[in-house]
């Protein structure tokens, strides 16, 4: 693995990103895991504000990687939005295809 990046192992990725995938969904999505840069994550933004644009936040209420509780907290405070709930983990698009497409398309209807 390259220096500054990140992995999850197959077993690991499983078990946080796609716990709650039908199983051969979840094993084909784990198999095809890269590494990831570290910067984005380690890195302080050089903004000193969020570009003002319509924002939407889709949390997975039984997340594994992004505790649920913190989420609820800090997207209004950073995003100024109300996260919208699924009942799902970390792979929305995954778990339940359905539900997030009808929160996309919500989120980007014109008023």
């Amino acid at each position: 693995m390259a220096a500054g990046t990140v992995a999850s192992d197959y077993e690991r990725a499983i078990r946080v990103f796609f716990h709650d995938c039908e199983p051969s969904v979840a094993s084909r999505a784990a198999s095809r895991l890269r590494p990831q840069a570290t910067t984005p994550m380690l890195e302080i933004t050089p903004l000193t504000a969020w570009p003002r644009v319509p924002a939407t936040y889709v949390l997975g209420r039984h997340d594994r990687i992004l505790n649920p509780d913190w989420s609820r907290r800090a997207v209004p405070r950073r995003l100024g939005v109300v996260p919208v709930e699924l009942d799902c983990g970390h792979s929305p698009f995954l778990a339940c295809p359905d539900q997030l497409v009808e929160v996309l398309c919500a989120a980007s209807a014109v008023p």
